[in-house]
C-alpha cells in the first residue's frame, strides 16, 4: 500500500519545484526562438520607450506625496475651500538698504503686474493700497507716533520751504535758512541729519554712485535700526494651457519682468521665491541630476559587471537585458501613476541596483554550468533549473517587500511600491526570456579552469570564527538597539531642495526671520468672535509671535493716535501746500541758491566749534561741495545729476505726509472690501494667521510651533502642520509597511522553504542591517527624511534576495563550505556592488535630497551585503555545528 502524502506537505512540495520548472520551461522557449524573441523585445522597448518620451511627468509638490483623507489633509482642503483665492504661490520681495526704495520698486512690480494678466491672475501688496495711504499712522504704536510727532515738530521750520518748493532750488535755501535761523536742540539735530544725508549723496555722485536722497527715510524711519528693508508683492500666477507645470510661462514671464524693472531700481534687490518657484527649480535641478545619475549609474554598473563576470558576451547580454527592462519598466510607470514624485523618480536607479542582481544569479549560474561541460544551450536550460527557484523566491519577496508599502498613508512611497513592486516581475521576466536568447545568440564565453577543492575540505574563515562574527554582530545588533530612540526625522523639505537656487536661497532668509516667515499657521473658525477669542488663547503660546485676524486691523487707542495726528495737521497745515511742486524752476534759480548756500555754509563754519558734531557735520558738507565745484567742467553741467541726487523722493514724501495726516477712524466696516475678503469667507468663517516665534529652518523648531497650536486649534493647518503631521504618517508608513514586509516574506519563506527555520534564517540578515543602517544614522546625526526614507524598501528587497538565494543554495550544497564555493555568493557580492555603483552616484546630485538618499543607501547596502556573506553563513555555520553530533574527547588524540 502507498503512503498517503498529506495535503500539506504535498503543495509544499509543488510550491518549491514550480518555480524551477516554469522557469526551465521559458528560458527553453527562449533558447529554442531567441530571434523571435528579441524581436519581439526590440519592438515591445521601442514602443514603450516612445510612450514614455511622450508622456511621463514629474510632480515636485511634497504635499501630494500624502494621503489626502489625512485630517490634516483634510483641514486644508476646506480652508483652501474657504479662502481659495490666496495669493503667495508665487512670493517677490524687494531688499535695499531704504525702506522708501524697497517700497518704491515693491509699488512699481505690482503696478506693472496689474496689466500683465499672462503673469498674475491676483496681486496682493501687503501694507500698500490707497487705505494705509490714508490710515498708515494708526498702526503705528503709541510711543512711535509720539516719536514722529517730535520730528515733525522740529522739521516744521524746514518743511515749509520744501513743501513750496521741493527743487534743488527749496533744498538750498532750507538749508540756508537753517543756518541763519536761531535753533532748539532738536531743530539742531534735525537740520544736522539733514547736512549728513545732502553731503552723503552727493559724496555718492562725486564717485558714480546714482542713488538718490531719500526724504522718506528721515521722516518716517529714524528709529527704523534694520540694515535690510523688505516689501512684500504676493502673486496668484497664472496658469496656461497645459497639463504639466501650468505656472511655469507665467513664472518664466515674471523673471523677464523683473530684469527690466532692475534697472530702473539699482539700489534694489528683486528676489523671486514661493512653492510655485521652488518647484519649478527645482524639477530643473531633478531633471539634471537624473540624465547624470542615470548615465553614471549604467557606466558604474558596467565597470563592476566587466570585472564581476570577466566576460564582454556576459556583461553585453546583462546591460541590454537591463535597458530593455527599464524602458518597460519607465513605460509601465508613466502608465500607471502619470506624474512620478520626488520618491518615485528614482525609480530607475533603483531598477538598475534591484534588476541587475537577477542578471547576475543567472549568467554566473550559466558559468558555472558551462565550466562543467555542458554545451551552451543544455547550460542556460540547467542554469534556469538550478536558480530559477530561487529568483522567483527572490522576486516574489522583493516584490511583496514593495507593494507592503502601496496601501500606506505615505503616497510617495506607495507609488514607488507600485512601480517597483511590478518592476521585479518585469526584470524576473527579462532576464529570463531576453538574456538567454542574447547568450544563445553572442559569441560563447571562454572557458573558465575552475580550481580543484582542496584537499580534506577545510573550514571557511567564516565557519572558523563563526562564534566571533556572532559575538560581535549580537553586540552591534544591542547598540543598535539602544539607538533606535534617538532617531530623527527631518520633516523640512527645504533640506531636501538645492540651497544654491535662488529661491530656496530667498525662502530660507524669510525663514529665519519671525516677522517675515513664510511659515505661518492657518486656523478656520466658524464666525470672526470665535476666531478673536481663539486668537488671544494661540497668542499666548510661547512659540507664537502673533496671531492675526481681521480684528487685528482695528487700530488700538484709535482716540489717542488720533488726537495726535490731529496736532500734527494743524501744526503742519501751513508748512504742507499741495501746490508748490507744479512750479518749475530755472537752473539759473538753482545756481543762484548752490551758490548763496556755499556761502552761507562758509560762513557759519566760523561762528561753530569745529570739534563740535554739528560743526563736522559743516565741514563734511563744505567739503562735499567742493568736490562737486571742483570737478572738471561747469558747475551747470553738473547741476541735473546733483538735482536728482537731493531731490530725490521729497515731493512724493511731502504728498505721502500730507495724506497720512487725513487720518480717519477705523472699524469693521470701514475696512476696505478686498481685506476683508481675504480673512473672512462669504459664509462667515474667519481665518486666523499664526506666526512663529522662532526661526523654522530648524526642524524641531518647526515641530514644537506645530503642535503648540495644535494642542489649542487641532484644526490647524498650512505648511509647518502638514510637514509636522506629514513626517508622522511617513513615519507610521514606513514601520507598518516594514513589519508587513517582514511578516508576509517570513510566510512565504516558510511555505516555499523548508519550514520556519529556513524563512527565519532569510530574515537574519535583513533585521541586521536595518537595525545598523538606523544606528550609523544615529552616530553621524544624519535624519531620515520624506528622499532617503527609500533605502527602508530597497533594503528589505535587496535583504530577502540575498537570503533566499543562499538559503536555496545551502539546500542544494548540504553544508557552508560547498554554499560558499559556489557561484551564489560571489553573485551576491557583486549584485551589492552594482546596487552600491547604481545608488552611490546620486551623492554627486546637487539636490540635497537625492545625494543624501545616494549615502544613506550606499550605507545600507553595504550592510546588506556584510550581512548576507558574513553574518548569514556564521549563524548557519553555528546551527550546522549544533546540530553535528560531539565528537568524543579521544578522537582529538594524536
Amino acid at each position: 500500500m502507498k503512503p498517503v502524502i498529506p495535503p500539506l506537505i504535498l503543495m509544499n512540495r509543488t510550491l518549491r519545484t514550480l518555480p524551477g520548472r516554469a522557469t526551465a520551461t521559458l528560458v527553453g522557449f527562449s533558447v529554442r526562438h531567441a530571434w523571435l524573441v528579441l524581436l519581439l523585445a526590440v519592438l515591445g522597448t521601442a514602443g514603450a520607450l516612445g510612450y514614455t518620451a511622450t508622456h511621463i511627468a514629474i510632480d515636485t509638490d511634497t504635499s501630494n506625496m500624502l494621503d489626502p483623507e489625512l485630517p490634516h489633509r483634510q483641514a486644508h482642503r476646506r480652508f483652501r475651500a474657504a479662502f481659495p483665492a490666496q495669493t503667495g504661490d508665487v512670493v517677490v520681495f524687494t531688499e535695499a538698504a531704504s525702506a522708501g526704495a524697497a517700497d518704491d520698486a515693491a509699488d512699481a512690480l505690482a503696478a506693472a503686474l496689474a496689466q500683465r494678466p499672462d503673469i498674475a491672475r491676483a496681486v496682493e501688496r501687503p501694507g500698500a493700497g490707497e487705505f494705509f495711504a490714508t490710515h498708515g499712522l494708526l498702526y503705528l504704536d503709541t510711543e512711535a507716533l509720539w516719536s514722529l510727532d517730535e520730528r515733525l515738530q522740529a522739521a516744521e521750520p524746514f518743511l515749509g520751504t520744501l513743501a513750496h518748493d521741493p527743487s534743488l532750488r527749496g533744498i538750498f535755501a532750507t538749508l540756508g535758512k537753517g543756518l541763519d535761523s536761531t535753533l532748539d536742540e532738536a531743530q539742531q539735530d534735525m537740520l544736522k541729519r539733514m547736512f549728513d544725508r545732502v553731503s552723503e549723496a552727493t559724496e555718492r555722485l562725486v564717485t558714480g554712485d546714482n542713488r538718490p536722497m531719500r526724504w522718506r527715510d528721515e521722516l518716517f524711519d529714524e528709529d527704523d535700526t534694520r540694515t535690510v528693508h523688505r516689501a512684500f508683492v504676493l502673486i496668484d500666477p497664472a496658469l496656461a494651457d497645459r497639463d504639466f507645470q501650468p505656472e511655469l510661462p507665467g513664472i518664466d514671464a515674471l523673471r523677464a519682468l523683473l530684469a527690466t524693472l532692475t534697472p530702473e531700481h539699482p539700489e534694489v534687490r528683486f528676489r523671486l521665491t514661493g512653492s510655485a518657484v521652488m518647484d519649478a527649480e527645482e524639477l530643473e535641478t531633478v531633471a539634471d541630476d537624473a540624465k547624470l545619475t542615470t548615465a553614471l549609474s549604467f557606466v558604474l554598473v558596467a565597470m563592476v559587471l566587466a570585472i564581476g563576470l570577466r566576460s564582454p558576451t556576459l556583461v553585453t547580454g546583462v546591460l541590454i537585458t537591463l535597458a530593455c527592462g527599464l524602458i518597460w519598466t519607465a513605460a509601465f510607470a508613466t502608465a500607471a501613476v502619470g506624474a512620478l514624485n520626488i520618491i518615485s523618480v528614482c525609480f530607475a536607479v533603483l531598477f538598475i541596483g534591484m534588476g541587475v542582481d537577477f542578471g547576475i544569479q543567472f549568467t554566473l549560474r550559466y558559468l558555472e554550468q558551462a565550466d562543467r561541460g555542458m554545451v551552451r544551450a543544455e547550460a542556460l536550460v540547467a542554469a534556469a533549473e538550478g536558480a530559477g527557484g530561487a529568483l522567483a523566491l527572490a522576486a516574489v519577496g522583493a516584490a511583496i517587500c514593495f507593494f507592503v508599502f502601496v496601501p500606506t498613508s505615505y503616497l510617495g512611497l506607495a507609488q514607488l511600491g507600485v512601480i517597483s513592486g511590478w518592476s521585479m516581475v518585469i526584470a524576473w521576466f527579462a532576464n529570463l526570456t531576453v538574456l538567454p536568447a542574447l547568450l544563445r545568440l553572442l559569441p560563447v564565453p571562454s572557458h573558465r579552469v575552475r580550481p580543484a577543492a582542496a584537499e580534506g575540505g577545510g573550514q571557511t574563515w567564516v565557519q572558523r570564527h563563526h562564534r566571533g562574527v556572532l559575538f560581535i554582530s549580537g553586540v552591534l545588533v544591542l547598540c543598535s538597539l539602544c539607538a533606535l530612540p534617538f532617531m530623527r526625522f527631518d520633516l523640512n523639505p527645504l533640506n531636501l531642495k538645492d540651497g544654491a537656487t535662488d529661491g530656496v536661497a530667498a525662502f530660507r532668509d524669510l525663514a529665519s526671520d519671525p516677522e517675515s516667515s513664510p511659515y505661518p499657521i492657518q486656523v478656520l473658525t466658524p464666525t470672526l468672535d470665535e476666531a478673536v477669542a481663539l486668537a488671544e488663547r494661540i497668542e499666548a503660546l510661547p512659540q507664537v509671535d502673533m496671531a492675526i485676524t481681521l480684528e487685528s486691523y482695528i487700530p488700538s487707542a484709535q482716540d489717542e493716535k488720533l488726537e495726535i495726528i490731529t496736532g500734527m495737521n494743524l501744526a503742519l497745515a501751513n508748512a504742507l501746500s499741495p501746490d508748490g511742486s507744479a512750479t518749475p524752476v530755472a537752473m539759473a534759480d538753482e545756481l543762484a541758491a548752490f551758490k548763496a548756500f556755499r556761502t552761507s555754509l562758509a560762513t557759519a563754519k566760523e561762528r561753530v566749534a569745529p570739534d563740535s558734531g554739528f560743526g563736522k557735520s559743516l565741514a563734511r558738507l563744505a567739503a562735499a561741495l567742493n568736490s562737486i565745484s571742483a570737478a572738471p567742467g561747469a558747475v551747470e553741467d553738473i547741476l541735473p545729476a546733483l538735482r536728482h541726487q537731493l531731490v530725490g523722493d521729497l515731493s512724493a514724501t511731502l504728498r505721502k505726509l500730507a495724506r497720512l495726516l487725513e487720518a480717519e477712524e477705523v472699524s469693521l466696516a470701514t475696512l476696505p472690501k478686498e481685506l476683508r475678503e481675504r480673512w473672512v469667507a462669504a459664509d462667515s468663517q474667519a481665518r486666523i494667521q499664526v506666526m512663529p516665534s522662532a526661526d523654522l529652518n530648524e526642524p524641531r523648531a518647526m515641530q514644537a510651533f506645530a503642535e503648540a497650536v495644535q494642542s489649542v486649534a487641532p484644526s490647524a493647518t498650512d505648511a509647518p502642520v502638514e510637514l509636522h503631521e506629514g513626517a508622522r504618517a511617513v513615519i507610521r508608513a514606513c514601520i507598518s509597511a516594514s513589519l508587513w514586509a517582514l511578516l508576509l516574506t517570513i510566510l512565504l519563506h516558510h511555505l516555499v522553504l523548508h519550514g520556519l527555520h529556513d524563512a527565519l534564517l532569510v530574515a537574519a540578515p535583513l533585521v541586521v542591517a536595518m537595525l545598523l543602517t538606523v544606528a550609523t544614522a544615529v552616530v553621524f546625526s544624519v535624519p531620515f527624511n520624506f528622499a532617503n526614507i527609500i533605502a527602508l524598501p530597497l533594503l528589505i528587497g535587496l535583504n530577502n534576495a540575498y537570503g533566499a538565494y543562499l538559503v536555496v543554495r545551502k539546500g542544494h550544497a548540504s553544508d557552508v563550505e560547498g554554499l560558499l564555493a559556489s557561484s551564489t555568493p560571489r553573485a551576491i557580492l557583486f549584485s551589492g556592488l552594482t546596487a552600491i555603483a547604481s545608488f552611490g552616484v546620486l551623492a554627486v546630485s546637487k539636490h540635497p535630497g537625492m545625494a543624501g538618499m545616494g549615502v544613506l543607501i550606499s550605507v545600507s547596502l553595504s550592510y546588506a551585503i556584510l550581512s548576507a556573506l558574513i553574518v548569514l553563513p556564521a549563524l548557519m555555520a553555528a546551527l550546522d555545528a549544533r546540530a553535528s553530533p560531539r565528537p568524543k574527547p579521544w578522537s582529538h588524540s594524536q
